[in-house]
């Protein structure tokens, strides 16, 4: 059984536009510390598990924290323009995820202006996904 984790780096690493502005910079949890901008954060944030009257579907419904960080506004838009169009209802194999649904719950801009430094300011885009698939 492959991680619902797993399946989304593959589909965002696959995308075309996606991989053409970050590469593959696509960090589970955080990105490390001399890391070039920009780049993409994601994390598992709730998990919800469908069962009908005899037990367990075997459908699992994950929300999924995706974070578009750039040194830029217009960056980190553009970044998360493009995860949304490789995300928002679509469905089918992500790697070894069968994916039966996702669709973007929340979207909202943050910036960190980092103490460490008065000159450089992080700005990002932050999603969220609820990514029904198989386990």
């Amino acid at each position: 059984m492959a991680e619902l984790e797993t399946g989304l780096y593959a589909k965002l690493a696959a995308n075309g536009t996606v991989a053409g502005l970050i590469g593959t910079r696509i960090y589970p949890d955080a990105a490390p510390q001399a890391v070039t901008y920009p780049c993409i954060v994601y994390q598992r944030i709730g998990a919800d598990r469908a069962h009908h009257i005899t037990g367990a579907s075997g459908a699992s419904g994950v929300l999924v924290q995706v974070v578009c960080l750039a040194s830029t506004w217009t960056a980190a838009r553009a970044v998360a323009a493009a995860v949304r169009a490789c995300l928002d209802a679509q469905r089918g194999m992500w790697g070894a995820v069968d994916v039966i649904s996702c669709y973007i719950q929340n979207e909202m801009d943050t910036l960190d202006a980092s103490p460490e430094s008065d000159a450089r300011r992080l700005y990002g885009t932050q999603q969220d996904y609820e990514i029904w698939h198989r386990e």
